[in-house]
């Protein structure tokens, strides 16, 4: 297995702005929007997007499985789209079952507003996840990872 990481850090005041880089040259590519920072109690809304270019690799969309990391400790789980699985710190979507090929940012999740500013270039195709999970600690940093696992068929 193939693992591609992108650390993200909440409530840090850092930018979450993925939003210029709109191509994705080695095919597989994700970004993540979302809250630079929310207030003690609120909700964190952030929205993972998967852009795949089938002429730029020789993965198969079925083989890829976009996940998320978070904090057990200081995150509650709440809410995701997608046909989504989850143990207690991780969610993943596996792009192999046809109700995570989500290729429209309508998907709606209650509270979270449409978070995407990534749109795909010509000829390449844009998958979006929304999570909302809820902190259990105040005054903190949580560090979160978002990533990609690719199965690699021999």
């Amino acid at each position: 297995m193939k693992r591609l990481v992108l650390f993200f850090f909440f409530f840090a005041g850092g930018t979450t702005d993925p939003g210029s880089a709109t191509t994705c040259d080695t095919g597989i590519c994700y970004y993540l929007d979302g809250p630079a920072q929310v207030a003690n109690g609120e909700d964190i809304c952030y929205q993972i997007t998967l852009i795949y270019d089938p002429t730029k690799t020789s993965t198969l969309v079925n083989n890829i499985t976009v996940y998320d990391d978070y904090p057990e400790t200081q995150l509650n789980f709440i809410s995701a789209t997608g046909a989504m699985t989850r143990t207690v710190d991780r969610a993943d979507w596996d792009l192999s079952f046809p109700g995570n090929q989500t290729t429209t940012r309508s998907d709606f999740l209650e509270g979270c507003p449409d978070l995407s500013t990534v749109t795909p270039a010509s000829g390449q195709t844009a998958f979006y996840f929304k999570i909302k999970l809820t902190p259990t600690v105040t005054d903190t940093t949580i560090v979160n990872t978002i990533g990609v696992d690719i199965k690699l068929i021999n």
